[in-house]
């Protein structure tokens, strides 16, 4: 998990996190996406989770509420 961590740490920033800026992450089970978790932790930013469920216009919202510019999904949500 530490591995997958740092890799999705540096995607993130890559995508433009900055430290202390929410990240929202979007799951249907904290096992799939703890590495997403980890990575945000690890990258400097917040983790913002979001339950598939809320669909796009949920999602967007919560985003916009935290500050978040980064958004991470599993495939099929």
């Amino acid at each position: 998990m530490n591995g997958k961590g740092k890799r999705v740490g540096w995607i993130v920033m890559d995508c433009g996190m900055r430290a202390d800026e929410g990240v929202g992450v979007v799951r249907k089970g904290w096992v799939e996406m703890s590495g997403g978790v980890v990575g945000v932790l690890k990258g400097g930013g917040g983790f913002v989770g979001i339950d598939g469920e809320y669909g796009d216009q949920g999602i967007e919202y919560i985003l916009e509420e935290r500050g978040g510019k980064v958004l991470l999904k599993e495939e099929g949500i």
